[in-house]
């Protein structure tokens, strides 16, 4: 269970480090070399997601949303496989931010508030 929020964990299939992660606030949990899950510190809510793009371009031809990409899809439910990659941090006060995904990560930082690290 997360320590943050309680929500249940999900193993995260990665090479190398066993990584856990929470669907309830994006919490990160690395598996230690004496078993124990150490969570990494919550970085701030403007280095939380990586920004994305829908891989096909909008039809209508305006402007580009912008989402916030999580673990396996966007906080909107959008999958990864669909979407790119942008070079930049996603950001609930860009105006081509997702609203959906401002509304979900607006949720899961009430959760997990800003810290300092542990």
């Amino acid at each position: 269970m997360c320590e943050v929020c309680g929500a249940p964990l999900n193993r995260r299939d990665l090479p190398g480090d066993e990584v856990w992660n929470c669907d309830g606030c994006d919490a990160l949990y690395v598996r230690q070399a004496d078993g124990a899950l150490l969570r990494r510190p919550f970085p701030p809510a403007d280095q939380r997601w990586a920004a994305a793009a829908p891989a096909a371009p909008a039809a209508s031809g305006g402007v580009r949303v912008e989402h916030a990409v999580a673990y396996a899809d966007t906080l909107c439910g959008i999958e990864r496989d669909a979407v790119i990659l942008l070079r930049h941090f996603w950001s609930a006060a860009n105006p081509r931010a997702c609203a959906e995904c401002r509304t979900v990560a607006d949720g899961r930082v009430a959760r997990w508030p800003a810290e300092t690290g542990r």
